[in-house]
């Protein structure tokens, strides 16, 4: 049989082809539309939103307002705006846009990877430094800590430290899907672009199973699970480029409007409806996140998503909060279609599925400790990712009883408790002080209790590396020494940088730690394995041959110009033996 070459005359037929092909290709690969569903039984007032949205108040292209419109044309009723800052700015009050609810919050770069602080009030000194530091400094003020795109394939924007137990984690990230995309994969996506923009960019998402696997563990309090858009806007000369670094932008792609319409909130109104007030409305909102009653869903598959998680004790038994100990009921409740699959993972892994939209499960007295979660699921369409259409929030239970940090829950003023037993005081001698040159730092005389105190003031103007430091030489600890315990004060909230140093050339090699200090005296733990090097220093503190303690003012959780006077009251190891 014989086949005709296909013969093209001229130019103009041939890109006319390639039109035709492209095009077919495109209607072929389209996501489909959402998939309309209806509402359950007894289902409450639903509020759809976008959460982790950058704005021209940091590297987002389109203002507020522009933001919000884009909002009202996708059908969304808030959006949380989390420009990036150090949470020095005064949040921005909540206000209605164009039928919107705008949430101010922030996203911080920590040494460990970035944090979003929700329902955060303004902070009284830079927050920045380890990640452990910063999350302790927003739980302080009231906020909740998220950590941003965790499982990024890029390490600076990745999280690295496993240890942190912040309130909870994104566990879709928009803007890291793309981005991370490899070409072939982005540019055949991209084909179908124009049919159905926020169809698309969720297209690229993929499932998180070893992410959901690590966070929802019974060693770690339950944890939010949040789907973020991280929406800019705008793509630079380099796609994989963080919008934070800067320069030009090429193109306000992808679209607010785009972005948008992938995956968001949903918080459910349990107690009548919105009021209309944007304050009012925004406690609501930040409430439903905090206490779990939000969960979340990819808007781009299927809307609206309804899925609510709890854990009921007997009445005559049940503990406040979300969680549970004893005999209990797993219930769940939706409102999937009746194709749809209903799954519980327990830690992370599958435990159970079921097509009904609301079920139940017995947990025994005697179970082992679990974290709890359900998902949503549809059938696999042509043009679909791989994903649950809904995520609920975590739910506990037989937990381990976490001890009472002391440190978290706030100390009365006045003197901290007695020195324990077997506690060795640190031989410190020769306290001076240390400072860059345009800055400036005196050895005071304290209060008669005081060993040592310093005024320390960076000095004004830009950040150029300004540090003012109170310095003690120190005598080798003892064997086994394996918290070092001070009792400090300061002038003013601060967080204060407490360093140990081995003498070598120069400025010799560092290790740090930080801790917050107020006007109230505070007896400070600092574990000896928790102080990280300072590069070019690196592995664990070497205590055996460290030679000092400086308490540092710097410009990480300082501002130019600032002044604070630091007191010393005790200082002591605290020994394994």
């Amino acid at each position: 049989m014989y086949y005709p070459l296909v013969r093209f005359r001229g130019p103009r037929s041939f890109l006319a082809a390639l039109v035709v092909i492209v095009s077919g290709t495109a209607l072929l690969l389209r996501p489909p539309a959402p998939r309309l569903l209806a509402p359950a039984a007894q289902q409450p007032t639903l509020w759809r939103g976008a959460y982790h949205v950058h704005s021209t108040q940091s590297d987002g292209s389109g203002t507020p307002e522009a933001i919000a419109t884009a909002a009202a044309a996708a059908g969304l009723d808030f959006v949380i705006l989390t420009d990036h800052g150090d949470a020095t700015r005064p949040p921005t009050p909540p206000r209605v846009v164009d039928g919107v609810l705008l949430i101010d919050a922030v996203e911080i770069s920590t040494d460990d990877g970035h944090l979003v602080a929700l329902d955060l009030p303004q902070a009284p000194y830079p927050l920045a430094g380890e990640g452990r530091a910063v999350l302790d400094d927003v739980h302080r003020l009231g906020g909740l800590g998220i950590l941003a795109h965790p499982d990024s394939p890029r390490p600076a924007l990745a999280w690295h430290d496993a240890s942190v137990d912040a309130d909870g984690y994104e566990w879709v990230n928009a803007d890291t899907t793309w981005r991370s995309a490899r070409a072939p994969r982005l540019l055949a996506h991209l084909l179908t672009y124009a049919l159905n923009r926020a169809g698309t960019l969720a297209a690229l998402a993929r499932y998180p199973a070893a992410l959901f696997a690590e966070r929802d563990q019974p060693t770690r309090r339950p944890q939010l699970a949040l789907a973020a858009i991280d929406a800019h806007a705008r793509i630079g000369w380099q796609r994989g480029a963080d919008p934070l670094d800067g320069g030009r932008t090429l193109a306000e792609f992808p679209s607010y409007r785009a972005s948008l319409g992938t995956f968001g909130l949903v918080v459910p109104w349990l107690d009548g409806r919105p009021s209309g007030d944007a304050s009012r409305d925004a406690v609501v909102v930040l409430h439903a996140i905090r206490h779990g009653l939000a969960s979340t869903a990819v808007f781009s598959m299927a809307s609206p998503a309804w899925l609510s998680l709890d854990v009921i004790e007997p009445a005559a038994t049940a503990t406040p909060g979300p969680d549970a100990r004893g005999p209990a009921t797993l219930a769940v409740r939706s409102n999937a279609p009746a194709d749809a699959i209903v799954r519980v993972l327990r830690n992370g892994t599958l435990l159970r599925e079921a097509s009904a939209s609301a079920w139940s499960l017995a947990l025994e007295a005697d179970a082992p400790p679990a974290i709890y979660r359900a998902e949503v699921w549809l059938p696999a369409r042509r043009g679909w990712p791989a994903l649950p259409i809904a995520v609920s929030a975590a739910r506990g239970h037989n937990l381990p009883r976490a001890p009472l940090d002391a440190a978290a829950a706030g100390l009365p003023d006045g003197p901290p408790a007695a020195v324990d037993d077997g506690s060795v005081a640190v031989d410190l001698r020769g306290w001076h002080v240390e400072h860059d040159p345009a800055s400036r730092a005196t050895s005071d005389t304290g209060p008669p209790e005081a060993i040592a105190q310093g005024t320390l003031t960076l000095a004004p103007g830009a950040r150029v590396s300004q540090f003012a430091a109170l310095v003690a030489d120190l005598a080798a600890p003892p064997p086994g020494a394996s918290t070092l315990e001070l009792d400090l004060s300061a002038s003013a909230p601060m967080r204060l940088s407490i360093q140990l140093r081995e003498p070598r050339p120069g400025e010799g090699l560092r290790w740090r730690h930080s801790a917050y200090v107020d006007q109230a005296r505070r007896l400070v733990r600092l574990p000896v394995q928790a102080f990280r090097p300072i590069l070019p220093a690196s592995g664990s503190v070497p205590l055996e041959r460290v030679h000092a303690l400086l308490l540092v003012m710097d410009t990480v959780n300082a501002r130019p110009g600032e002044t604070r006077t630091v007191t010393v009251r005790a200082a002591r190891w605290t020994t394994d033996q």
